[in-house]
């Protein structure tokens, strides 16, 4: 038997459901508790307290966890016969699943981005099952009525987009979505998550003008060449700054809340758009920062579609239901990246800042007293926040 039954919260669990290679002969008779998310102890009786990195010791460290979420585009027949299904074609649907620190599972509500498929340089027909293919994700539906617009031409998208701010508020663009289902989650799932949102045209050399960074103050036009192009207001090569200055969520000059530097300043020569953004050629990618280390927390995705059947531009059909996950080396993937970023010392000044996701963390960031009957913490005298990681001038 287990102590009180685990309090009702938590399993009641055998050895040998426990360690799959135990032979000793109490395999059968020994048991344990196995608790729910948030609770610990013999008994699963006590409440855990979040937990976070020791702010003293990460003084000039940002350990915030960066997850970046990235549609790539898939060169194939329309009917892959050894993934054995449709590549996308229009719209894809996916929800993001979110593992905290307390094991706690969080799933978003579904969001939209889409795919163009160009088969044998003709986007307009894909009823065709055996004809070669490449399909390229986008941040917006690029069907506009009858009107599409070529996606895999950053010159066609800035003319069809970037005129003015009225992409960010279509109820097809990605990055709104995102932050929409983001903030939909119950208040600790996902606190002062802050979203990204990248799109990289062309292949290496080839048509990288007009590669997007959202929020940001502009796409650039004139080569990829600068790793902060477009991160300060008034930059150099930097095409259509006020459509993304009036957009719906906007740019901040601050290593807070700019797009991360993903290169470092200080050695940046001959750089291309992917290196930039950290997101790959013809690729769309979303990025979450998280304001805790990553510790054992995940993220995933899981997505489906039906992919459109289209002859002469006219929608005439779908193929079957596809559904795949971000671990099934499908079109989606997942990684977190926060200590892939760099300080830069020009744009933001001294001390130079180090960023590393993966620090140990700590109950109550070791700064304060867990409270196993509430699950909250305890601030020690000059600390603050749910977490106990905000220094007051006594903590300094």
């Amino acid at each position: 038997m287990c102590p009180d039954d685990c309090s009702g919260h938590g399993q009641c669990v055998g050895a040998d459901g426990l360690w799959d290679k135990y032979v000793a002969w109490d395999l059968t008779h020994t048991q344990k508790c196995v608790c729910d998310p948030g609770y610990t102890g013999p008994a699963c009786n006590l409440r855990k307290c979040p937990s976070g990195v020791d702010p003293i010791a990460n003084v000039y460290t940002n350990t915030d966890s960066v997850w970046r979420i990235q549609f790539s585009p898939w060169e194939s027949t329309m009917y892959n016969d050894t993934a054995g299904q449709y590549i996308p074609n229009g719209p894809v649907h996916w929800t993001m699943t979110y593992t905290d620190e307390m094991g706690d599972e969080w799933t978003t509500s579904a969001v939209t981005s889409y795919y163009q498929a160009n088969c044998g340089g003709d986007f307009e027909n894909s009823h065709d099952q055996t004809a070669d293919c490449v399909t390229r994700p986008f941040h917006s539906n690029p069907r506009n009525g009858t009107e599409v617009t070529d996606i895999s031409s950053g010159t066609d998208i800035a003319a069809e987009y970037y005129g003015d701010e009225s992409f960010t508020f279509h109820e097809s663009f990605i990055a709104e979505q995102v932050n929409a289902s983001i903030a939909a989650l119950p208040t600790d799932a996902a606190r002062d998550a802050y979203v990204w949102v990248a799109h990289v045209t062309g292949e290496d050399g080839d048509d990288e003008d007009n590669y997007m960074i959202y929020p940001s103050y502009g796409s650039p036009n004139n080569g990829a060449t600068a790793v902060d192009q477009c991160s300060a207001p008034g930059s150099a090569n930097c095409a259509h700054e006020t459509a993304f200055s009036t957009g719906k969520s906007l740019a901040v000059n601050d290593a807070e809340f700019r797009f991360p530097y993903f290169v470092d300043l200080d050695n940046a020569v001959a750089l291309d758009s992917s290196e930039i953004t950290n997101c790959d050629f013809s690729s769309l990618c979303v990025f979450i920062r998280l304001r805790t280390a990553k510790g054992n927390q995940a993220m995933s995705v899981s997505y489906k579609y039906k992919s459109e059947i289209r002859s002469s531009g006219v929608l005439v059909g779908e193929y079957s239901e596809d559904i795949g996950h971000s671990g099934d080396d499908s079109i989606v993937s997942v990684m977190e990246v926060g200590s892939q970023r760099f300080w830069s010392v020009e744009t933001d000044g001294t001390p130079r800042i180090e960023y590393d996701s993966n620090q140990e963390l700590h109950m109550c960031s070791r700064r304060g007293l867990c409270d196993y009957e509430t699950g909250l913490c305890e601030c020690f005298s000059g600390y603050s926040g749910y977490l106990c990681n905000q220094r007051s001038i006594l903590g300094y």
